[in-house]
């Protein structure tokens, strides 16, 4: 059986941001991070937390990204980041896109690219936050990518 081959019916907004371009014109992006250290030197472009083994209420937030103009429909957020637990315990990170909370455990040293697929209502602007819940002590953001568009499967023959 041969896999599906994806093409892209419509193309849409595409935003791009990382700690060396937390901004971007057009279309308008933003993104606000709090209280992470900014390493955007040669060869870095991260924003890094060393986070404490508990927190004093259940989240502590890293980043807040805006973005506008987003146009209703299929979309797709992806997100760049490494984590470290502490020992043997489970650290979580939980992003909010809109009214929309995806969450992962984390058991072990991780460097990966996160996608969430979605289907944006339109409502501008368009916020993503990225919290955590206790369990890891460190986490890095490298960037944030957001496309709308329709992505459809051709059937498979």
């Amino acid at each position: 059986m041969k896999p599906p081959r994806r093409r892209r019916l419509r193309e849409g907004v595409v935003h791009r941001l990382t700690p060396r371009a937390p901004y971007q014109a057009s279309p308008e992006a933003w993104l606000d991070a709090f209280e992470g250290i900014y390493s955007t030197g040669p060869g870095a472009d991260q924003i890094w937390w060393r986070l404490p083994s508990h927190f004093a209420t259940e989240f502590t937030p890293t980043t807040n990204f805006t973005f506008r103009g987003v146009p209703s429909g299929p979309a797709l957020v992806s997100l760049v980041v490494e984590a470290w637990p502490f020992g043997s315990r489970t650290g979580e990170p939980v992003i909010d896109i809109g009214a929309h909370r995806t969450e992962f455990a984390i058991s072990t040293a991780v460097s990966r690219t996160i996608d969430i697929g979605f289907v944006h209502d339109g409502g501008d602007p368009m916020d993503v936050g990225v919290l955590l819940r206790a369990g890891l002590i460190d986490f890095v953001f490298h960037s944030i990518a957001l496309g709308a568009g329709l992505i459809v499967l051709d059937p498979i023959a």
